[in-house]
């Protein structure tokens, strides 16, 4: 009887696990003291685990680098850029002398006071740093004096020619740049009236070379390829041609609508200036 329940025992002993059998090693059939834990295998899973953080931060901190150095090597790099500018003008100077060497030369502020310029700059980046490119500009002017009533008075100016620019820090969050252009300058006056039925109609234009354009602001970054700040404008020109439209006076020195008018070179030029500033947008493709 003894001998077969040692056999039912031995025989399911087989399907017992072997670490629980580990326990039982000893001739008197008593079980062991379990050993104490080493230590190893908890340290080595805090060690793996303080590895894999270490990988998973190292990892993300180069690719949050290898963005961010995307960013300001797309932004900064070389191509076709396109900006806006609007902003304010003040005129000084003179608008040029008549024939006459002793006749007093009007002042530009007094055709027109001021302005409202907007304008378009479409150039290209040879490197992160140096553009060069047009630009084209349109203002409404203030008029110089009080317009006389019941007349309506309009001013406008027109500039367009070519510039280059440096940035100095085109790999950061800002970016001072400086500037210089050329370019040609047309000023149009327009008066008009109508009096006992009678229209008056008279424009003045004056055009000429502006022989240097002074410019610089600062860019503030505020997307990949998108700047904005404030910018100034100091250029210096001089009216060469003047045109006088007389358009429809009415029939007074000719045939009712009939157009007149006169055109010529400003025999004794005089240099003039306009001081601009404002806002710019530049989006660098």
């Amino acid at each position: 009887m003894l001998a077969r329940i040692l056999s039912i025992l031995l025989s399911l002993s087989v399907f017992l696990p072997s670490a629980a059998m580990a326990d039982w090693n000893r001739n008197d059939g008593f079980r062991n003291k379990p050993k104490k834990a080493s230590g190893y295998d908890d340290d080595y899973e805090k060690d793996s685990k303080k590895k894999s953080t270490s990988e998973e931060d190292a990892t993300s901190s180069d690719a949050e680098e290898a963005s961010e150095s995307e960013g300001e090597d797309g932004a900064a790099g070389s191509g076709v850029a396109v900006g806006a500018r609007l902003g304010f003008g003040l005129p000084f100077g003179k608008l040029g002398l008549g024939e006459d060497a002793g006749e007093v030369s009007p002042a530009l502020s007094d055709l027109v006071s001021g302005g409202f310029p907007a304008q378009l700059d479409v150039g290209y980046f040879i490197d992160s740093r140096l553009y060069v490119g047009g630009f084209f500009q349109y203002g409404l002017m203030m008029f110089g004096q009080e317009c006389p009533a019941p007349a309506d008075c309009s001013a406008s100016q027109l500039r367009f020619g070519l510039n280059a620019a440096y940035s100095f820090t085109p790999e950061g969050k800002l970016s001072p740049w400086m500037g210089l252009g050329i370019g040609y300058e047309m000023l149009n006056v327009n008066v008009s009236s109508k009096i006992e039925g009678i229209t008056f109609k008279v424009g003045q234009s004056l055009r000429g070379f502006e022989f240097a354009n002074l410019q610089g602001g600062v860019d503030f970054r505020i997307g990949k390829s998108l700047w904005v700040g404030p910018y100034a404008n100091f250029t210096v020109g001089q009216y060469s041609h003047l045109s006088l439209d007389l358009g429809d006076l009415g029939g007074i020195g000719g045939e009712p609508g009939e157009e007149e008018g006169l055109s010529g070179e400003i025999p004794n030029k005089a240099f003039h200036f306009w001081l601009m500033g404002g806002v710019r947008v530049l989006f660098r493709i």
